[in-house]
C-alpha cells in the first residue's frame, strides 16, 4: 500500500493533522502490510530510503512523511502514476494506495489522461482524501473524485482537517475486509479494449445493499496482432520503399541459423539442470529423511545458555554423518538439512557452500556463517528463479522451518528489505540467533539482478 501526500505550499498549515492522520492508517492496517510513502510538490520523490521499497515499521513511515519540506508547486499526476508503478514491486495481490491532495496539479511531466490509464490499467484500488480551503483556487475535487471511482476506491471531501484521521482509519479498516471476487470473461479477443462490467449483490433479507468496485477494466492487448496490421501498410509502399529484407535473404538466412544454433544448446543446458536439480532434490530428501529417522533426535542447543560452541555442534553433526553414510558437513557441496517454508510452499535441502553448482541443485550455507540452527547469524543463499523464486510471497511472522542431523529450528520472520549487492552488513555477526535468506532482486529482472533481497528471521525458543 502506498501513501501519496500533498507537500506543496499550500499544505503547509495542513501537515501535522495529514501526518497524524496517516500514521493512524498506519496502526489500524494489518501487521503485514508493506507500505510506502511518496512525497510530492515541485516533484514526486519516495520518502523511504532507496534500498527500502516497503515497510511495516510505523517509525520509519513516520520519518518517511515528515523529512520533507511543504512548499513549492504540486506534481500530483506524477506522483500518482509513481506509486501505481512502484505497487507492482509488492509481493501482496491487493494494492491499494492513499491520496492525500486538494486535487490540483501545475507541475507534473505526465498529463491527467495518462495518469488515469495507468490506475485503470493497475490492480490498486485508490483512494482519495482531499484537503483543501473553500477558497483554495487549485483545489480540484472532481479529478480525486475521478481516480477514485476508476478503480473501486472512494473519494472523501471532509469538511475539517480534524476528520482526516477518522477517514484514514475508516479506510483501514475497509481494506482489511473487503473481498476479491474474479471471474473469466467469455469474451477471448485479446484487443486491448476497455470493457465495462457491473457487480451486484442479490440478499433480499439484507435490503438494499450498495457495492463499490472497478467499472471496467482493459484486454489484454495481442501483440502479434499489432504486427500483422503494419504488413498491409509495407506492402503497398513496396514501390517506394523496397523491404530491406529482400535485398539481403542470405545475410537473414545466415543470421537466423546462427541464433537457431545458439538457442538449441542453450535450451538443451536448461533442460538438464532443470532436470538434474529436481532428481537431486528428491535422493536426497529420501536419503535425509531415512538418516533423520535411524538417529534418535534429541532438543535442540538450547540457544540462552550457549553451552555448546561452534565447534562442538560442528562435531556432533559430523558424528551423526558418519552414523548415516553423509559426508561431514563443513565440506563443500554436503548436504546439511533442509529448509521448510510451508505459508509459500517452500521445501529444499541446503548444501554446504553457495558456490555456481551448489546453487544449481540446492540452496547453500553461507560460508563464514552460523551453522545451521545454532547461535549467531545464519545465511543462506539461492536462485530467485529456481528455488528462492516464492519468497516474494513471503511475510512477516511467516514460519520457517530448518532440520539438520542435530534437530529442528524453528524461526518468525521479522522483516525483508532489498540492499545492494555490496552490502555484507546484512550477514555480519550476530549475538542473537537470527536467520538471514538472500536472493538476487527484482524476481522478473531479465539478466543478472541489480540488487538483493533479505530476509531476517529469529528462533523460537523451544
Amino acid at each position: 500500500m502506498g501513501l501519496v501526500v500533498d507537500n506543496s505550499g499550500s499544505m503547509r498549515s495542513k501537515r501535522p493533522e495529514v501526518i497524524a492522520a496517516a500514521l493512524a492508517f498506519v496502526r489500524s492496517s494489518n501487521l503485514q502490510d508493506e507500505m510506502f510513502v511518496v512525497n510530492f510538490n515541485d516533484s514526486a520523490s519516495f520518502g523511504l530510503p532507496r534500498n527500502m521499497p516497503f515497510t511495516d515499521q510505523p517509525d520509519q513511515l513516520k520519518s518517511a512523511l515528515s523529512d520533507v519540506e511543504a512548499t513549492g508547486k504540486t506534481a500530483l499526476y506524477d506522483a500518482i502514476s509513481d506509486a501505481v508503478e512502484h505497487l507492482r514491486q509488492g509481493f501482496h495481490d491487493k494494492k491499494a494506495l492513499i491520496v492525500v491532495s486538494d486535487g490540483g496539479d501545475n507541475a507534473s511531466r505526465h498529463t491527467l489522461s495518462e495518469t488515469m490509464a495507468a490506475a485503470v490499467k493497475s490492480d490498486a484500488i485508490i483512494y482519495t482524501i482531499g484537503v483543501f480551503d473553500q477558497d483554495d483556487p487549485d483545489r480540484n475535487p472532481h479529478v480525486l473524485k475521478r481516480l477514485a471511482d476508476a478503480t473501486g476506491g472512494e473519494a472523501f471531501l471532509p469538511e475539517s482537517i480534524k476528520d482526516v484521521q477518522t477517514i484514514c482509519e475508516r479506510i483501514a479498516l475497509e481494506i482489511r475486509n473487503q473481498y476479491t471476487v474474479t471471474y473469466i470473461s467469455s469474451n477471448k479477443k485479446q484487443d486491448g479494449s476497455y470493457r465495462k462490467i457491473k457487480v451486484k449483490v442479490d440478499a433480499p433479507d439484507r435490503g438494499h445493499l450498495m457495492v463499490r468496485a472497478r467499472p471496467g477494466y482493459y484486454a489484454p492487448p495481442n501483440t502479434e496482432a499489432k504486427w500483422e496490421s503494419k504488413a498491409p501498410r509495407y506492402a503497398n509502399a513496396n514501390k517506394t520503399r523496397p523491404d530491406r529484407r529482400a535485398r539481403n535473404p542470405a545475410l537473414l538466412c545466415w543470421g537466423r541459423n546462427i541464433l537457431f544454433a545458439i538457442g538449441i544448446p542453450a535450451l538443451g543446458y536448461y533442460a538438464y539442470a532443470s532436470a538434474d536439480a529436481r532428481i537431486f532434490q528428491a535422493y536426497q530428501r529420501r536419503q535425509f529423511e531415512q538418516a533423520v529417522k535411524q538417529l534418535t533426535i534429541g532438543s535442540p542447543i538450547d540457544q540462552t545458555s550457549n553451552t555448546q560452541t561452534p565447534i562442538e555442534v560442528l562435531s556432533a553433526q559430523v558424528a551423526r554423518s558418519r552414523v548415516v553414510g553423509f559426508d561431514a558437513p563443513g565440506h563443500p557441496g554436503s548436504v546439511i538439512g533442509q529448509i521448510e517454508i510451508r505459508k509459500i510452499g517452500l521445501a529444499v535441502m541446503i548444501l554446504e557452500g553457495a558456490d555456481n553448482r551448489s546453487l544449481r541443485r540446492a540452496v547453500g550455507h553461507i560460508p563464514d556463517t552460523a551453522p545451521l540452527g545454532q547461535p549467531g547469524n545464519v545465511g543462506i543463499a539461492g536462485h530467485r528463479d529456481t528455488f528462492f523464486r516464492d519468497l516474494r510471497k513471503i511475510a512477516k511472522n511467516d514460519e520457517i522451518t530448518l532440520t539438520t542431523l542435530t534437530g529442528s529450528f524453528r524461526y518468525v520472520v521479522d522483516f525483508s528489505e532489498v540492499v545492494e549487492p555490496d552490502d555484507r552488513e546484512v550477514l555480519d555477526p550476530s549475538s542473537d540467533a537470527i536467520l538471514t535468506l538472500v536472493t538476487c532482486y527484482p524476481f522478473s529482472y531479465v539478466g543478472p539482478a541489480p540488487q538483493r533481497l533479505i530476509v531476517r528471521a529469529h528462533m523460537i525458543p523451544e
